[in-house]
């Protein structure tokens, strides 16, 4: 089986649930397969299994479908270089394999200690909040310190090639002179175009680190209440 008939399978299985639902978990599998990439597209499928048992327990977690029915009609599968091996006790964890990726919207979460972290959050507020708002006007700090930088060093550039383009006829009248005027022009707009540059840069880098950083806060503190 390839990536494109085990989704077209998925497809067909999901025929039974809500159009949303089926497309949110088709592109949750089609992007899947696009991060493990190509040379996995194999390992990927053996993780995942039958398209079946995957609609199985998309249904079981959509409340549609029983628990208990969730597993029926699995059938063991042979390779053509394996053969059945002499039959050994089964446990427990036999009975039900690991299950595989699912979307998130579908996946159980336990929600057992939400109250306790919102608990704690709420008693722990007063320390939390000024470490977060701490970090918070740090961050703002950093981003308006090199924002004023980058302005500076470009006036700092452009006033230095106002000053070169102003010195040019010095050359003739006064060559020492000028020669001297232009090469220390000639400095400061480079030094001025390079910090500039470095705080581009530098904030291309820093800001989506923070925005990251964020997000992945976010995520923990949602996963944590049960948001």
């Amino acid at each position: 089986m390839t990536k494109a008939e085990f989704l077209q399978e998925l497809e067909r299985e999901l025929a039974g649930v809500s159009a949303q639902e089926r497309e949110e978990a088709l592109k949750f599998y089609r992007e899947f397969f696009e991060e493990a990439g190509e040379e996995r597209e194999e390992e990927v499928l053996r993780e995942l299994g039958s398209p079946h048992r995957i609609a199985n327990l998309i249904r079981v977690n959509l409340g549609t479908q029983d628990e208990e029915s969730s597993f029926e009609n699995e059938q063991p599968q042979y390779t053509e270089q394996s053969e059945p091996q002499a039959a050994e006790p089964r446990t427990e964890s036999d009975s039900h394999p690991p299950l595989p990726p699912l979307p998130a919207a579908y996946a159980k979460k336990p929600h057992g200690n939400s109250i306790g972290w919102v608990i704690l959050i709420i008693v722990t507020f007063p320390i939390w909040s000024g470490i977060v708002f701490g970090l918070f006007g740090a961050v703002m700090g950093i981003v308006g310190g090199v924002i004023g930088l980058a302005f500076g060093s470009a006036a700092f550039a452009i006033n230095a090639i106002i000053t070169l383009l102003k010195g040019i006829p010095e050359l003739i009248h006064h060559p020492f002179t000028g020669f001297f005027n232009t090469g220390v022009s000639v400095i400061r707009a480079a030094l001025g175009i390079g910090i500039t540059a470095l705080c581009v840069w530098g904030a291309t880098i820093f800001i989506p680190f923070c925005i990251k950083s964020a997000k992945k806060l976010f995520a923990w503190f949602s996963e944590k209440v049960g948001l």
